[in-house]
């Protein structure tokens, strides 16, 4: 069962402990979206203007 939630993310338990005035939608809305993973795909990509960092290199033992 999905849990029902509000506009901003709380639960309706939640909203009525709290005595927010919050509306749900018809459909539930998910608690965490997905990352979106495109700034490892932009820096891996050769059309980047930006040069790669140097690998920082420590004391050698």
């Amino acid at each position: 069962m999905v849990e029902k939630r509000g506009i901003d993310g709380e639960s309706e338990v939640v909203a009525q402990r709290s005595g927010a005035d919050t509306q749900t939608p018809d459909h539930p809305i998910l608690r965490d979206l997905e990352p979106v993973e495109e700034a490892d795909d932009v820096a891996g990509s050769e059309e980047s203007d930006m040069p790669e960092p140097d690998p920082e290199v420590g004391p050698a033992s």
